[in-house]
């Protein structure tokens, strides 16, 4: 390997931030979505085609400081306590783009409408100068899936080899490269992905072994409940027996999994939905000082950092309160109040969004939606049986020229009716999956909305 020094990456980065003060930079990062560059004397703006909003490397850093990921690349004036989201976004982009400059990523040859796509290993250390310490230890014979953890970003893009474990049991160290490597089992994947679970009811898991190739592995699983309460039985079949958080695990010899979901005590009434984004949804208490339950559709979504903020004026201000997915959080607000809130949270695959510019918004005490009595759904319309037993679903009542909507707990259409002159419906529910589900009943003239939750099992 050649010398390598202090400066070998500066004319690239001088490069840079020369061809994009008169050129856009426009980069495609993944679920951190497409930003536009431009630099500014010596700064370099994002700006986030989705919400508008800035992201800043405040300063041109050296090789150094492109390696070990500081200065510049680790620098913000902004308070978090004041501006969380500015405060992530600006050291987010600097981690992208320092990743950028050691993999060489960033063709400054080709700038006329083109999107640069920094996760696109195929086109890393194609052109030189970039960090060749890195490009070795990335070689498919030195690091297995060529993945490796070379220098402080090298986790962009998923790239790196590091994982997070809450429970290790041992490590693999491998000497030599790995060329003629054997099949072994490398995850284990559980099906469903559930985020809740009805108190009176039960669940049957499955469990799926791959290799590292992501190929099916053949398994000899044991079940085991490692947090909350409740029975498994060898065919995964759980029972609950009281509400809360429960986590259950799959395992085989030393790879295992997890999941993790709430038990519900169903006689709670409680207004649910799905962000329009479909990462997450929310839960509120139908009650005085409700609770407000972040629960993510994606397993380990908010796990690293979930911020709760709230106001009962829509222009705010919103507090920011650290939250923990699945569990409920008590704020403080009067029946008949209306509340305005939305989420900050870490994403399953890295990075963090926000539903700042997608507010949720809800009445103390006034969930209609869920506030039933003998299965009235209103004084009009009357929905049974319910929960299902694979019966079919009956809707009787006053539900002319009305589009009948069923949805799953994410938010996934899986029914659709159209009445006109009829005020009775009756559905199958025998080939749907036991779970929650979300009626929707929406008048056609008047606009009227009715919902109900719904359980099948």
């Amino acid at each position: 390997m050649p010398d390598f020094t202090k400066t070998a990456l500066d004319s690239y980065i001088n490069d840079i931030w020369t061809t994009y003060t008169s050129n856009d930079l426009t980069i495609n990062i993944g679920e951190n979505g497409v930003w536009v560059g431009r630099v500014i004397g010596n700064a370099f703006h994002f700006t986030d085609s989705r919400d508008g909003s800035i992201a800043t490397i405040y300063s041109k850093p050296t090789t150094s400081e492109a390696i070990d990921g500081s200065g510049p690349m680790a620098y913000t004036p902004i308070d978090a306590n004041i501006n969380i989201v500015k405060y992530r976004e600006d050291l987010m982009i600097q981690a992208q783009i320092s990743a950028a400059i050691n993999r060489h990523a960033i063709n400054t040859n080709i700038v006329e409408n083109t999107i640069q796509y920094l996760h696109d290993s195929p086109q890393f250390f194609k052109i030189k100068p970039y960090n060749e310490y890195v490009a070795f230890f990335h070689k498919e014979n030195i690091s297995y899936n060529s993945k490796t953890y070379a220098f402080a970003y090298d986790d962009v893009g998923d790239h790196s080899s590091t994982i997070q474990c809450t429970y290790p049991t041992n490590v693999k160290v491998i000497i030599g490269g790995l060329m003629g490597k054997t099949a072994s089992l490398s995850k284990i994947s559980i099906t469903p992905q559930i985020t809740s679970l009805s108190q009176n009811s039960t669940q049957k898991f499955s469990a799926q072994g791959y290799d590292a190739d992501n190929n099916v592995f053949p398994t000899n699983i044991i079940w085991s409940i490692i947090s909350g309460n409740g029975t498994i039985a060898a065919n995964g079949l759980f029972t609950p027996s009281t509400t809360g958080n429960v986590t259950i695990r799959a395992t085989d010899g030393l790879i295992n999994s997890t999941i993790t979901f709430n038990v519900e005590d169903t006689n709670i009434n409680k207004c649910n939905a799905t962000a329009i984004n479909g990462q997450y949804s929310y839960e509120v208490t139908n009650t005085v000082n409700p609770t407000i339950t972040f629960k993510p559709t994606i397993p380990s979504t908010g796990s690293a950092i979930c911020i709760l903020y709230y106001s009962k004026n829509a222009a705010g201000p919103f507090n920011g309160y650290n939250v923990t997915p699945n569990t409920p959080y008590q704020i403080t607000a009067a029946l008949g109040e209306k509340i305005y809130f939305y989420y900050t949270y870490s994403l399953a695959a890295g990075g963090e969004n926000t539903t700042l510019n997608n507010k949720h918004s809800v009445t103390v005490g006034g969930c209609t939606s869920l506030n039933i009595k003998n299965n009235e759904l209103t004084d009009t319309v009357v929905v049974y049986p319910n929960p299902t037993h694979g019966q079919d679903l009956k809707i009787i009542g006053l539900i002319k020229n009305s589009e009948i909507l069923i949805y799953s707990i994410n938010g996934v259409l899986v029914r659709s009716h159209i009445t006109n002159d009829e005020n009775e419906l009756s559905i199958k529910t025998i080939d749907l999956a036991k779970g929650f589900y979300i009626l929707k009943i929406v008048n056609k003239n008047s606009k009227e909305v009715k919902t109900l939750k719904i359980e099948t099992y």
